[in-house]
């Protein structure tokens, strides 16, 4: 059996060469060259995506130089170390910042005794 392709036909009512219409196998099968497409469009502009916020964050974690090559699991746990890291460099600062706001309450208090000590002697 003898494939049908769409080749031109001449149409002298017209004067101009034709195309025959489409069999359903060849519109299906280009329907799927064009869901194909539009999946790998897809796909590629998420891909791209994910590739620039890969990029954004190596710049972002001061000991990733550029020039070293990791995969995308270990910059993530760069990432995730180096947020860690600002976690308990926040924590600390907290925490001595509340330690010397009680130790000047402290001070505070020990001089308002000292002096009601001198005004009582």
């Amino acid at each position: 059996m003898m494939k049908s392709h769409c080749s031109p036909v001449y149409d002298e009512r017209v004067g101009q060469y034709l195309h025959q219409p489409a069999s359903p196998k060849s519109i299906a099968k280009r329907k799927a060259q064009i869901r194909t497409t539009t999946t790998t469009t897809t796909a590629d502009v998420e891909t791209t995506a994910i590739q620039e916020c890969y990029s954004r964050l190596r710049k972002l974690v001061p000991w990733v130089h550029a020039d070293v090559s990791l995969s995308e699991v270990e910059l993530l746990q760069h990432v995730i170390d180096y947020i860690q890291q600002l976690q308990e460099t926040l924590d600390s600062a907290e925490e001595r910042e509340d330690i010397s706001s009680d130790s000047e309450g402290m001070t505070s208090a020990c001089s308002d005794r000292e002096s009601d000590d001198e005004v009582s002697h």
